[in-house]
């Protein structure tokens, strides 16, 4: 029986980095979708996400799923970025993402899977009126009514993007997308999906599922 629920996991960027061989730090760093970050730590927060989804996908399918080539390429402008696919099972879904020193992975064999991770401490554009541009007036209202109006901005921000990735979200239409139970349930659903939010004290996170 395929497992329901997705592994997920979330780590700090030196950990990752740190229980990976020499060889395969190299292999991961050598496709375009690692090449394209300039910054040093940006390039080693991509390889760590993209290594701890290999982990996880070892864990579903042993070591043919870990060592599978995982591609990405945008729908829209065929840059290598966008929703990737593991080669050798396209129906396995994984995302990943990263931010600063922590990386975020998620996989699962019946659905689909996105996540997203932000960092509290790095610079945000989520004063008042990116939320105003980002968030619905339930959204903008309940993030208002919370004791850190930008904390919860950014559970909803981060909501909003992993719906993106399992594709029931568009950045031009996040005002639309109403996930403000969120804030008060940790939990919310939207056009099917399901999205839960993680605070840590050095970051927000957020998973959707789509089955």
């Amino acid at each position: 029986m395929q497992p329901l629920e997705p592994a997920v996991a979330v780590a700090r960027t030196r950990d990752v980095l740190a229980r990976t061989s020499a060889e395969e730090l190299a292999r991961e760093g050598e496709g375009p979708a690692v090449a394209r970050f300039l910054v040093a730590v940006d390039r080693d927060d991509a390889i760590a996400a993209r290594m701890l989804c290999r982990e996880l996908l070892g864990d579903l399918g042993g070591d043919d799923l870990a060592r599978s080539e995982l591609t990405q390429v945008c729908t829209e402008c065929g840059g290598p970025h966008g929703r990737p696919v593991v080669a050798v099972d396209p129906t396995v879904s994984v995302s990943w993402s990263h931010s600063t020193g922590w990386v975020m992975a998620a996989a699962v064999r019946a659905g689909r899977v996105g996540v997203d991770l932000e960092r509290r401490t790095a610079p945000t554009r989520l004063d008042s009126a990116f939320r105003a541009r980002i968030l619905g007036p339930d959204e903008q209202a309940a993030a208002e009514a919370s004791a850190n109006p930008e904390l919860a901005a950014l559970q909803l921000w981060t909501g909003k993007e992993a719906l993106v990735k399992v594709g029931l979200a568009t950045p031009p239409r996040f005002r639309d997308v109403d996930i403000s139970r969120l804030l008060s349930d940790a939990a919310a659903s939207w056009q099917g999906g399901r999205i839960t939010s993680r605070v840590h004290e050095e970051y927000a996170a957020a998973l959707a599922t789509l089955r």
